[in-house]
């Protein structure tokens, strides 16, 4: 009914089919993606022109159709189907009757009922149909099938955790503390970011400067990631943090409190004491894990590994920022 570059007016439309505007636009939105129409910006959608190789194409993909459709059409037809078609083309008034029809299908040959065509049972090109069907659904299903067989069977292996988790978490006290200048600062407020924690007293003495130091060089070390990890110093005991030690604490942030609410938060190992560990907290403010620093630079990648596992984890509901 439409000519090939003939623009389509959804409303002529829709009052030719007797509907309303909306579902022929829907229609036509969808003939158009699937490439049947061609939509024109500010202009709506047009029939498509063919060119004279598309024309060939379609040509080609209906004959091969038509004629699988004859084939198959004729090792189904029943005797009985036969007969009646038999009759219909002998009746005068059926022939005059289908004379308007347009033909939409031709059969040249049929096979004659005395020739041992097997009317029964399967044609090979139904059997292989039906292999194709079994092919897809073993392919939709082997995803499936191999999870289970992987977690009946095939237990995966636990991945090395070189620090020591803490199970259960324990959550951030609701204690007031200081910050660095005095002012009080709740500790509820590190929720929201990933915590990596060392413990000093304020005086910060040798060992105290190097663990902050490699506390720094650890955050430093994960690149992009490090925006979300906060480098914290629960910093305990009386007087002022030491001039050359305020240099290098820009980027970190300094929590005074008392250590004994520190030891009743936090817990090291046994044999060792609250200075000796880093103690890593989830965005949620849970204390999770605590890592016992050593000396050497093994043991300093081993806890890189871990927090780049959890940050890799943890990477599809936390972001960087409070």
């Amino acid at each position: 009914r439409f000519l090939a570059g003939e623009r389509l007016k959804i409303r002529q439309v829709a009052q030719e089919l007797g509907v309303s505007v909306m579902p022929v636009r829907a229609a036509l939105q969808r003939l158009a993606a699937e490439g049947g129409l061609v939509n024109i910006p500010n202009c709506g959608v047009m029939v498509p022109k063919l060119k004279r190789a598309e024309f060939d194409d379609i040509l080609q993909m209906r004959i091969l159709l038509e004629g699988q459709a004859a084939e198959l059409g004729t090792y189904r037809i029943s005797p009985a189907d036969m007969q009646n078609d038999s009759h219909q083309t002998s009746d005068p008034a059926s022939s005059s009757s289908l004379s308007d029809t347009p033909l939409v299908l031709s059969v040249h040959e049929l096979p004659h009922l005395s020739q041992e065509t097997p009317m029964s049972g399967p044609h090979p090109t139904a059997r292989r149909s039906n292999w194709v069907l079994w092919l897809m659904f073993a392919l939709c299903a082997s995803p499936v099938i191999a999870s289970y067989v992987t977690y009946y069977f095939i237990r995966p292996q636990a991945q090395n955790v070189h620090g020591e988790l803490i199970s259960p978490s324990v959550a951030i006290p609701s204690v007031q503390a200081q910050d660095e200048f005095s002012k009080p600062y709740p500790l509820n407020s590190l929720k929201g970011q990933w915590l990596l924690m060392s413990v000093a007293p304020i005086a910060c003495e040798s060992g105290g400067q190097q663990h902050l130091y490699l506390q720094r060089q650890l955050i430093s070390s994960l690149g992009a990631e490090s925006d979300r990890v906060d480098w914290v110093w629960l910093a305990h005991g009386s007087g002022d943090l030491p001039p050359q030690v305020r240099p290098g604490l820009k980027e970190a942030r300094v929590v005074l409190m008392d250590v004994k609410a520190i030891e009743d938060w936090l817990k090291p190992g046994e044999g060792h004491a609250l200075e000796d560990y880093f103690y890593l907290v989830d965005p949620q403010g849970e204390w999770m894990e605590r890592f016992l620093i050593g000396k050497d630079a093994t043991q300093l990648g081993n806890i890189k590994k871990d927090l780049e596992r959890l940050l890799k984890a943890s990477a599809s509901w936390d972001r960087a920022g409070r």
